[in-house]
């Protein structure tokens, strides 16, 4: 199938889409690529797995050979290349095995035996194969299409969501940082950035940094742009207020061109963590979030 039309002789090849999808509220731009299967691809086929969010496996519901090869060909190689990446198991044709049920309850075909797969069997797979789910839909007559591609979108936003959560747990401080030359991102500090650290890691200490030190206190025309955009340089008093505000850990002004304030930045994160934990004997490396 390609831009919502069936292809009846279908070519294996390599070939990618886009589209604009809606899951949940949220607007999603869907990349698809369409990996080819056949072994004189075997080397060529990897290439294209980097940056991977989520994988769809499919196999033909009327094919117990497509069916098997997903679990020694297919779950394997992806395991190999992209072991943390989630998978989800989608048996495809579901309109033939739907048309050969039909026809062998109405005793049209003297064998009743079928090579088709069944739901069970695809779903015992999925267990099996640690999936995140199984679907099952058919490209010509579009039943499931747009459940496939709904459930790949969930499990890439549910598998992001738990990478946050996991990585929580081995953070020791967050430098969150804004722009000394931009009223908007010191406002976005408050609006945006606090509220998902606490969120997210609610016992992690945090420092407010304050950067573009130099631009501050050595560029008058930036700051008169800056003005005549409605737009303002934040001060010291200002920085430090909104740091007691929001029970930050401290507060640093700095700058990366001049490196005025960037060792005390990072001094300050050591003597953070060393007075906010109890380290493990032996402990020397931390973890530092910008």
């Amino acid at each position: 199938m390609k831009h919502g039309e069936f292809e009846c002789d279908w070519i294996a090849r390599f070939d990618n889409y886009k589209a604009i999808v809606r899951v949940n509220d949220t607007c999603v731009q869907l990349c698809l690529w369409d990996t080819a299967g056949q072994e004189d691809y075997d080397r060529l086929r990897p290439l294209s797995y980097p940056q991977t969010d989520v994988f769809l496996v499919c196999f033909s519901l009327e094919s117990q050979a497509s069916f098997q090869n997903a679990e020694h060909k297919w779950f394997p190689e992806i395991k190999h290349h992209c072991a943390d990446v989630p998978t989800i198991l989608v048996g495809t044709k579901l309109d033939i095995r739907e048309n050969t049920t039909r026809s062998n309850a109405e005793g049209k075909q003297e064998d009743k035996r079928t090579s088709a797969v069944l739901y069970n069997q695809g779903l015992a797979m999925a267990n099996k194969m640690e999936c995140v789910k199984y679907v099952e839909c058919s490209a010509k007559t579009q039943k499931g299409v747009k459940y496939v591609f709904d459930q790949a979108i969930k499990a890439v936003l549910n598998s992001r969501r738990a990478g946050r959560a996991k990585r929580a747990t081995i953070l020791d401080i967050f430098l969150i940082c804004f722009s000394l030359d931009d009223s908007y991102s010191f406002q976005n500090v408050e609006d945006k950035w606090i509220p998902e650290v606490r969120h997210y890691c609610p016992f992690v200490p945090f420092i407010l940094i304050g950067t573009k030190l130099d631009l501050r206190y050595e560029n008058k025309d930036a700051e008169n742009e800056a003005s005549s955009k409605g737009n303002s340089f934040v001060s010291y008093k200002d920085g430090r207020s909104l740091s007691n505000k929001v029970n930050a850990a401290g507060y640093i002004e700095c700058s990366a061109l001049t490196q005025k304030g960037v060792k005390s930045a990072f001094d300050e994160a050591v003597r953070t963590v060393l007075t906010t934990t109890k380290t493990k004997k032996g402990k020397t490396t931390f973890l530092c979030t910008l």
